[in-house]
């Protein structure tokens, strides 16, 4: 069999260190960096507190040696505030046993309840959540305007979508409904309002045309079998599927124009590109062109990502994109794009010029050589140290458990990674400086940000293939103010998905959106979180509400709101 497009950038890479330190001995190695001894203080510091907060889960990929192809790319976790009460839970998304695996007792996926004293309870048995499934990703968003926030987890094989039942448990509705799909490989999904009718809509991504019976062998001179790239299978096209504001959902693809010739979807965002109040779609493909869908207002989409200069990396190829994330680093009000990539591939930052196109802004940000060696999944903007700007943080781990035999660069596990924003103009790697929680090395994979303390500061927790989920709580000491908004729609959707809400200080203006999914198979907290710096105060916030009536949503305005609060920004009732 040929040499995969993977290992031939593994092959040819392995000599690139040696002849960059030899062709420029000046210059430090462009793939491996000499370790740094971390300061005593940095500008973050994180700790794992799983063990501590009896968030007690180990996810399976279900191998048994035999190298499925589906073993390399699960699963995700969410941060949801399942029960109302203003507390983040987690639900866990765990793979389950392949042929040849047999464990002692099936793995489930698992729903842990914030007690709101720094410790979780598993209650999955009483929500009725502990799915044997082979299991992919989660998101969550209030499907039928109840007042409950729902579920969709994705699986290789049928989805569930969980009805919250607002007493504390679910019931998975998804074949009634009409979203369970098939039994290929399902990946990231969000809900969100394409429609602007007030209802949550649904994409999913789906992968590749792939199921055990027809797994390929790929391997050395046909001896030893290693995994397949996705190169060896056709594509699946994602689905769009229509809220039918009964319960059900129709499949719209095809009408919508969503369907693609070359996808093979790992990751998806809802965000407003163009800020017209009509939500749009990017969504990051493995070795094929990442694809932006602008949503033209008539219930289809347009496929831009060429023409808006983020299908590609900036030497015209495309890129085996894994997370994504959207947020506005530079403060100007626009939408910006962050990809992760396969290794030897930098992470792609994207800046929205506001005039129909985006400026590969990796390299001159300092974003991207820090990434090049590291394969990045997870990935978020947020801002750890409340000063106003959105950093990044990355989860990394190799898909290939044998990278070294090729490349002895590469790490299967790797450590965690994260950039410090200075004021929009470019990020650090502060990685060794940002305490216990970047010091060791895991298969990462989804990643999702939230802040389950409530003390003003951002968390994140991690699923690791094959290890345990990381709950690393953000111990940054400063005296930076903050401000957490959680948005409640009326005439629009209840969980306010797709809102866009401007914070004005005396130092400036931030954007936000709330969204549903992103990063990698994850699902982040609903309520929006914004570092103020040294204000105390909130001149304004402006909410463009979510659309309803087929129309985008109006402008609203609260004015002089006290920072180091939650407030609740109710549709309607700002004055």
């Amino acid at each position: 069999m040929s040499i995969s497009r993977r290992r031939f950038l593994q092959t040819i890479a392995l000599g690139l260190p040696a002849l960059t330190v030899a062709g420029c001995r000046n210059q430090a190695p462009a793939m491996i960096a000499t370790p740094v001894a971390a300061p005593e203080t940095g500008p973050f510091h994180f700790t794992d507190v799983q063990d501590r907060a009896n968030v007690r889960f180990s996810h399976t990929d279900g191998s048994s040696g035999r190298r499925f192809f589906v073993e390399q790319f699960c699963s995700g976790l969410g941060f949801i505030d399942y029960d109302n009460d203003g507390w983040l839970d987690i639900y866990a998304v765990t793979g389950a046993p392949l042929p040849g695996m047999h464990p002692g007792e099936p793995p489930r996926h698992r729903l842990f309840r914030n007690l709101r004293n720094g410790t979780f309870e598993d209650v999955t048995d009483r929500a009725g959540l502990g799915s044997t499934r082979f299991g992919g990703g989660v998101c969550a968003g209030d499907f039928n305007n109840d007042g409950h926030t729902d579920l969709f987890v994705t699986c290789f094989g049928k989805n569930h979508l969980y009805k919250n039942m607002g007493d504390g448990t679910f019931r998975d509705v998804a074949v009634e409904a009409g979203v369970a799909d098939d039994a290929g490989i399902h990946t990231s999904a969000c809900f969100f309002d394409y429609d602007n009718d007030g209802w949550l809509d649904l994409y999913v991504c789906r992968y590749v045309d792939y199921s055990l019976d027809r797994d390929r062998f790929c391997g050395k001179a046909n001896k030893t079998k290693n995994y397949c790239g996705p190169e060896v299978y056709s594509t699946r096209h994602d689905i769009l599927y229509r809220n039918n504001r009964d319960g059900t959902f129709t499949d719209v693809s095809r009408a919508s124009g969503i369907i693609q010739p070359r996808s093979k979807s790992l990751g998806v965002v809802a965000t407003d590109i163009d800020n017209d109040g009509w939500l749009d779609l990017y969504v990051t493909c493995d070795l094929e062109p990442n694809l932006l869908f602008l949503n033209n207002r008539d219930g289809t989409f347009r496929e831009a990502g060429v023409d808006y200069g983020v299908a590609y990396n900036v030497d015209g190829a495309a890129l085996a994109g894994m997370g994504v994330a959207a947020g506005d680093y530079d403060n100007d009000g626009n939408m910006d794009l962050f990809v992760t990539n396969y290794s030897f591939e930098m992470n792609s930052l994207f800046k929205n010029t506001g005039h129909g196109a985006f400026r590969y802004e990796s390299i001159r940000t300092g974003i991207g050589p820090p990434s090049l060696v590291p394969l990045g999944f997870g990935a978020q903007f947020a801002d750890f140290d409340n000063d106003g700007w959105l950093d990044v943080i990355v989860a990394n781990g190799h898909v290939l458990d044998n990278c070294h035999e090729d490349n002895q660069a590469l790490e299967y596990a790797q450590k965690l990674q994260i950039y410090r924003n200075v004021r929009g103009n470019k990020f650090e790697d502060v990685s060794n400086q940002s305490g216990p929680a970047f010091d060791t090395k895991f298969i990462g994979r989804g990643l999702a940000v939230g802040d389950f303390d409530n003390d003003g500061r951002l968390d994140f927790m991690v699923m690791n293939s094959k290890g345990p989920l990381r709950l690393i709580q953000n111990e940054t000491r400063n005296s930076n103010h903050w401000i957490r908004l959680q948005l409640e729609g009326t005439r629009s959707n209840r969980s306010a998905i797709g809102a866009r809400v401007q914070v004005i200080t005396k130092s400036g203006s931030q954007v936000g959106e709330v969204k549903s999914g992103s990063s990698y198979l994850s699902q982040g907290d609903l309520r929006l979180h914004f570092g103020l710096a040294d204000a105390t105060t909130v001149d304004e916030i402006r909410v463009r509400w979510p659309g309803s009536g087929g129309k985008p949503g109006r402008t609203e305005s609260w004015r002089s709101l006290t920072s180091n609060q939650m407030h609740l920004l109710k549709e309607g009732a700002s004055t």
